[in-house]
């Protein structure tokens, strides 16, 4: 994992703005879409992992 917090909070930074382009995009009737929804949800979670560990270590 990254270790310097704030490499770690400008990367989580950038996939959550990354996961709600994907949300925003992603079209409601069609199996892409649910793949963009699935993939920027998981995104974000990652992002707010990122983030909550670098708030821990602080």
């Amino acid at each position: 994992m990254i270790k310097h917090p704030h490499r770690r909070r400008a990367l989580s930074t950038a996939l959550i703005v990354i996961g709600g382009v994907f949300f925003f995009l992603a079209p409601y009737n069609s199996w892409i879409g649910a793949v963009l929804a699935i993939l920027g949800a998981a995104i974000e979670l990652i992002a707010f992992g990122l983030a909550r560990r670098a708030d821990e270590k602080k």
